[in-house]
């Protein structure tokens, strides 16, 4: 059943510097799956579901869950061998004698093996595809794994931060603050500015104005600069990966979807003459 999940109270109480690194520099680790584990476990779990239903397995079965899929069944067929044949590689699968002209797989080892051993279980994933859900975690988060071994290998997001939507707004807060206190310092350092009559001195004041000042506003600027930055390479990323995810979502389609049939020629139906008109006779005709 669908349920919520409440984040973890250990991210909760998290330290203010451990949010602002994170908040700069990203998650830790970066990729976020799935792992190649996690890939090869997918690729074990389908070659055994096939092999039990079919008796055997094509290359044609294995390229929805290749790392670089084909644009179709029909085209680049060379990257479609590499990546299906790496996953017969990796399992030491055999060829199978048979009368059809598409190759066939067996894999007596990996059915030898435990069902536990070749077992999938998808991982828990708090994206929920939201613009927000890049940026931050959801506070709460509702995850319902299928139980099905998906029809595809699906690529997940990268994700600016992994910090609760409450941390992620301190951040900005706190960048804000210091982008306004910088403001603030450089105006009250100018001329007849607040600090600058307080302190009396115009030799300090030169010297605050020309190597404090603009060493704050680099970090204050740069507090968000570098985080726009990185969204920007990330949602380029994540362009890439949907690309690839929605090339195998097509072709596990097309696998489960019969190709058009050609019409038969008793199918086909004649072409209609257009009718000639008839001549009416003449009157000496007639008489």
């Amino acid at each position: 059943d669908d349920s919520g999940t409440p984040r973890n109270e250990v991210m909760a109480h998290r330290g203010l510097l451990s949010m602002a690194v994170e908040f700069l520099f990203g998650p830790v680790p970066f990729a976020p799956g799935p792992l190649d584990a996690d890939k090869w476990r997918l690729r074990a779990a389908i070659i055994m579901e096939l092999s039990t239903k079919k008796g055997s397995v094509t290359l044609a079965d294995l390229s929805p869950y290749v790392d670089d899929p084909p644009a179709s069944l029909e085209s680049e067929e060379e990257k479609l061998k590499a990546g299906g044949l790496a996953a017969v590689t990796h399992f030491h699968g055999m060829p199978k004698q048979t009368e059809k002209e598409e190759p066939q797989f067996i894999f007596p080892e990996l059915l030898a093996e435990s069902t536990h051993a070749t077992n999938y279980y998808e991982q828990p994933d708090s994206d929920n595809g939201t613009f927000q859900a890049l940026l931050y975690v959801p506070d709460v988060v509702v995850w319902s794994p299928s139980g099905n071994i998906p029809s595809s290998l699906q690529e997940r997001r990268y994700r600016l931060t992994m910090l609760g939507s409450k941390q992620f707004l301190s951040c900005v807060f706190v960048g804000l603050m210091n982008l306004i206190g910088v403001w603030w310092l450089a105006l009250s350092l100018s001329p007849h500015g607040v600090l600058s009559d307080f302190l009396h001195d115009v030799a300090a004041v030169k010297f605050l104005r020309r190597t404090l000042v603009p060493v704050l506003q680099f970090y204050s600027l740069f507090f968000f600069a570098l985080p726009i930055g990185r969204l920007a390479v990330i949602m380029a990323f994540n362009a890439v990966r949907e690309a690839r995810n929605r090339k195998r979502a097509d072709l596990a389609h097309s696998l489960v979807t019969p190709p058009p049939q050609p019409p038969t020629p008793q199918e086909e139906k004649p072409e209609k003459q257009p009718q000639q008109p008839q001549e009416q006779p003449s009157a000496d005709v007639l008489l």
